[in-house]
């Protein structure tokens, strides 16, 4: 049976109007509805109470379709001959786990929002559907994993590598980095550098086993105790100076012409190409005789004159041996106890006094030489005299 009218509306059981364009045929029990134009739908119903109801033939659109009211149908709706939709659920926990059920919109989203709200974790996401029973990320021999940023913020501990090979642009580091004892920072291909702290011995190691040398660059080199209250080594390019140590008090420091010793330099030799010049208000040079006891020399400067001594081990005893009188160019020498000049060298007389320091002409034995006498001068205290020479 085939219709071929128009059509507007449609009632419950009959077209009430028809409208140039549409045609209705039904063939074997089914009706088909077919638009007129491409803009067109081939049923529009726009009444309030308008509706087209179905009960047993098959309905199928080859155009389209406007509803403003309702479509009710008594059985199911068929799509595409494959799947049956029989009812629409308002559920959110999707419980009724239906195939033939379509869900509201509303349902839907509080399944959805209700999944991602017990699945906000790492440790949840990974063990959704795992079945080995660990939640760690393991990358096993050939796969990988590329991250442009990794952030540590919940460990207290921090994160635990057992290795890893950084490219490109190297890291950035805000925290410490803490090597266990025998653990090693290492530099270069040969591990040519290495920092380390040996537990054997408990000491800490630079260890520098390359070809080349270990250089240290720095504006001002210092090197402290552990508490840094003392210093040992500073060097300070802008002073051009190294200085050297000891209980904090500087020692030795190098200038432009040499270096300068604070104290008492002892060593086992001394070889000098040039000068020696030893700066005092008391300038004293002391020479110990390691194979001797309390025999040993010490030569000082005191008030202008150039001192002999004999000197003990402690250097707390001096005995007077020789005396030179830069001012006068007097020489003096001095019996055992040190206190008395019995050998005397008067510059100003050209004379040498033996067995006193009284006048030359009171000496038991005077050598004297003038424009006028030149010889030996013999005298006793009675007065006798001896004369030999010219």
């Amino acid at each position: 049976m085939g219709f071929n009218q128009p059509l507007i509306a449609a009632t419950t059981s009959f077209f009430s109007q028809t409208y140039s364009g549409a045609t209705l045929s039904a063939t074997n029990g089914s009706v088909n509805i077919e638009s007129y134009s491409a803009s067109k739908a081939g049923i529009v119903l726009n009444g309030s109470g308008d509706q087209i109801t179905f009960t047993s033939p098959t309905l199928g659109f080859v155009g389209l379709v406007q509803v403003v009211g309702a479509i009710t149908t008594n059985t199911s709706l068929n799509i595409a001959s494959s799947t049956t939709v029989d009812g629409i659920l308002d559920e959110d926990n999707m419980a009724s786990n239906s195939a033939t059920k379509l869900a509201t919109q509303q349902s839907i989203k509080a399944y959805v929002d209700a999944q991602v709200g017990t699945v906000d974790t790492l440790a949840e996401v990974l063990g959704n559907g795992n079945t080995t029973g660990s939640n760690n990320i393991i990358v096993t021999a050939g796969q990988s994993i590329t991250v442009d940023t990794i952030s540590e913020t919940t460990a207290a501990n921090g994160v635990v590598i057992d290795g890893v090979t950084l490219k490109d642009g190297g890291a950035t580091v805000t925290a410490d980095i803490t090597f266990g004892d025998n653990d090693k920072a290492i530099f270069g291909a040969g591990s040519d550098l290495q920092i380390y702290h040996d537990v054997a011995d408990n000491n800490s190691y630079i260890k520098e086993s390359g070809t080349g040398d270990l250089l240290v660059f720095a504006n001002k080199f210092i090197v402290k105790s552990a508490s840094g209250a003392s210093s040992f080594i500073q060097a300070d390019p802008a002073a051009t100076d190294v200085k050297l140590f000891y209980g904090n008090v500087e020692k030795l420091a190098t200038t432009s012409t040499g270096v300068d010793i604070v104290g008492t330099l002892t060593s086992d030799g001394l070889t000098v190409d040039g000068d020696v010049e030893v700066s005092s208000a008391l300038p004293r040079l002391i020479l110990n005789e390691t194979d001797t006891t309390d025999l040993n020399t010490a030569i000082r400067n005191n008030a202008g004159v150039m001192r002999v001594q004999t000197v003990n081990d402690a250097a707390n005893s001096f005995t007077k041996r020789i005396d030179l009188d830069h001012a006068t160019g007097d020489i003096s020498f001095y019996e055992d106890t040190g206190s008395t000049a019995k050998l005397v060298w008067t510059a100003a007389d050209e004379s040498l006094g033996i067995g006193g320091i009284e006048t030359t002409d009171t000496y038991p034995l005077m050598v004297k030489s003038n424009s006028s006498h030149h010889g030996i001068h013999i005298e006793e205290n009675s007065g006798a005299r001896v004369y030999a020479g010219c």
